[in-house]
């Protein structure tokens, strides 16, 4: 299922309340550029922590538990407000503590991401018209490219994002399925069954 609204989005609502129920039948997969990178030993993911590059809960000391807001912001980018019952203005400790250890686990298991930073760079890479790379010098996302090769195609100069995606599906279909890209994607979706 394909769910709008930007990774941040995804990320507080979506990834949070899928990890909170306990869901394990499904994956989310952001954009390569939203990935962080835990170094080690340099933040506040420690190093005792990690194995084969993952985040293990049960490796997190008890004395450490009081980090686990700091760690999740570190994992994901964004502070991730999870929400547990209280008394009186007072959270349940307890209960935040377990749900944040659900949502590292879940993080660790459910959340992949595109081997390139966005679909945009990827399928821009694919087309590549000079046409439209001739008006377009610096374009980080590929976003800007994909609104002027629109505007191109149709003759247009206002399109919508409807347009847009409709140009975008139009270049999928140069998708070479021998590609590092496109294997590295499937290895993804197989290791779901």
């Amino acid at each position: 299922m394909h769910i709008p609204g930007g990774a941040e989005n995804i990320i507080k609502n979506h990834i949070m309340n899928s990890a909170l129920q306990g869901l394990d039948n499904c994956l989310f997969l952001l954009d390569g550029d939203k990935k962080q990178n835990y170094n080690p030993g340099a933040s506040i993911i420690k190093k005792e922590y990690i194995c084969d590059r993952k985040i293990l809960v049960s490796k997190i000391p008890e004395s450490d538990y009081s980090n686990l807001s700091k760690i999740i912001k570190k994992m994901t980018g964004n502070k991730v407000d999870i929400k547990v019952s209280g008394n009186n203005g007072t959270i349940n400790e307890d209960e935040l503590i377990e749900a944040q250890k659900k949502f590292i686990d879940f993080w660790e298991s459910n959340v992949k991401f595109l081997p390139f930073d966005t679909p945009e760079i990827f399928l821009k890479e694919l087309d590549k018209d000079p046409q439209v790379l001739q008006v377009l010098k610096n374009d980080k996302n590929g976003k800007d490219y994909f609104e002027i090769k629109t505007k191109y195609s149709l003759g247009l100069d206002e399109i919508t994002s409807s347009d847009i995606f409709e140009e975008q599906k139009r270049v999928v279909s140069k998708i070479d399925v021998a590609s590092w890209q496109y294997k590295c994607i499937v290895d993804m979706l197989k290791k779901l069954f």
